[in-house]
């Protein structure tokens, strides 16, 4: 491939105090982006005044608009089938870009044409905008590197998931193959999308950050992630469809060990969001194959019940404590005419 196109693609609700900066990062790329969409997804504050006012001083910036708030996957399906450049970005509208990010991403991907994706390292923030650190994705290769389809599901095999969604360039027309038969398919959710996208034609990758994620408790990843009933039926849903379309690309084994590293995944974000729920993480524990579990699995899948017990037997303690004296002592009667052998005669008639 010659000159590679690229079309940038941003969703927003309710981020205006964000858009100058992020949009910022967009506009002084070494390497412009040949068009940015930016759809606004019936923000009530003043995203739409900025948007225009920043469109006036910028050509490619093109402003799209939901009649009402539609959500992240409706509003990037969209966006994904307006853009008309050879590869996409999705960004988030309170993330950043390092300037060289564009440059250097479709410099590997015109070098190596059959690759599907390029990702690189990922820098990430707190909400005020403070650079915290690298986020921890492995690091596959100390040089810039291009991985046949084999090669890369090798590496996946043996780091897990290394490809960090917030540093993504994909090519449009494989992206769209894949939204022919599951609209929902997005190339910056936490599905195996991106996975696959390498594992059938390549994927290339640079050590070094290029982007950078705010972490914020407001955003789509935040709250979809709480949402934890949609999220283990969404692992379902993938471990399916892993083990039927792209059975041909991904053996069993890789599936379970996919499926495991998404349930260790959530059991770790649920127990630092909410610690408290152990039902929910001994939930998820159990619906790591039997023969995927390791030993810690199996050490922390006891711990877990055994909290649960626990915490049963407390509520049990606290609720015979309230009870009256008369009620403890004939609580205690029963309990004891149930535990103890009855003599011959004795029982009940």
């Amino acid at each position: 491939m010659g000159h590679a196109t690229l079309s940038l693609l941003i969703t927003n609700f309710n981020h205006g105090h964000y858009l100058r900066e992020t949009l910022g990062t967009v506009f002084s790329q070494s390497r412009p982006a040949q068009e940015v969409l930016v759809l606004d997804d019936g923000s009530t504050d003043d995203s739409v005044r900025i948007l225009e006012d920043i469109a006036k001083s910028q050509p490619t910036l093109r402003l799209l608009r939901n009649d009402r708030n539609r959500g992240v996957v409706y509003s990037t399906s969209r966006l994904l089938d307006t853009a008309s450049c050879d590869y996409v970005h999705v960004l988030s509208a309170d993330d950043n870009l390092l300037r060289p990010f564009f440059e250097k991403s479709l410099a590997m991907l015109e070098r190596y044409p059959r690759a599907a994706v390029c990702t690189a390292l990922s820098m990430f923030m707190d909400e005020d905008g403070k650079d915290l650190d690298i986020f921890p994705t492995p690091v596959v290769s100390e040089q810039p590197c291009f991985l046949p389809p084999a090669e890369a599901l090798a590496s996946l095999r043996k780091h897990g998931n290394w490809i960090s969604v917030y540093s993504v360039i994909s090519k449009r027309e494989v992206v769209q193959a894949l939204r022919a038969d599951d609209p929902t398919v997005i190339p910056s959710n936490d599905g195996p999308w991106l996975q696959i996208m390498a594992a059938q034609h390549g994927i290339c990758f640079i050590p070094e950050p290029l982007t950078v994620w705010r972490q914020s408790f407001k955003g789509h990843a935040y709250t979809s992630s709480r949402d934890f009933q949609a999220s283990v039926e969404n692992i379902d849903r993938y471990d399916r469809l892993l083990r039927t379309r792209f059975s041909r690309v991904f053996p069993s084994d890789y599936v379970d060990q996919w499926k495991r590293g998404c349930l260790s995944g959530m059991v770790f974000g649920r127990f630092k969001s909410e610690p408290g729920r152990h039902d929910q993480l001994a939930s998820l524990m159990e619906r790591i194959p039997r023969g995927m579990r390791t030993i810690p699995d199996r050490l922390f899948l006891i711990a877990l019940r055994g909290i649960a017990a626990l915490i049963w037997l407390s509520v049990k303690l606290y609720l015979f404590l309230e009870l009256p004296a008369a009620e403890q002592w004939r609580t205690i009667g029963r309990k004891l005419r149930d535990i103890l052998p009855r003599r011959p005669g004795t029982g009940p008639k």
